[in-house]
């Protein structure tokens, strides 16, 4: 992972982040389809990159990191899509809370 995505996943944190102090959950719905729409394009490149890496290379540990990254950015997609389906906020709030978890583990 690039410093460019590592700076843009931060700023996708710092989004999230904002949200956990909105109370109206359709403001939250608003916001995350934009969220989710960032994380998916950092998601379609990070694979993009991994599925160039050379053969010889994949067997290294930078790959395994890289495709741990990649699982972490893909879970906090997942969760994030989920949240649509969950009328609490306390619910929601914590989808927020294990989404932003996934985007730090990705940075790592």
């Amino acid at each position: 992972m690039n410093k460019a995505r590592r700076k843009e996943i931060y700023a996708i944190i710092r989004k999230l982040e904002i949200l956990l102090k909105e109370i109206d959950l359709e403001i939250i719905y608003d916001q995350l389809i934009d969220i989710i729409e960032d994380i998916d394009f950092i998601v379609s490149d990070e694979e993009y990159c991994m599925d160039n890496i050379p053969e010889n290379f994949r067997n290294g540990f930078n790959y395994f990191e890289a495709e741990n990254r990649f699982d972490n950015l893909k879970e906090s997609l997942e969760v994030l899509n989920d949240i649509e389906e969950s009328d609490s906020e306390q619910t929601v709030k914590q989808s927020i809370n294990e989404a932003v978890e996934c985007l730090n583990n990705a940075t790592c």
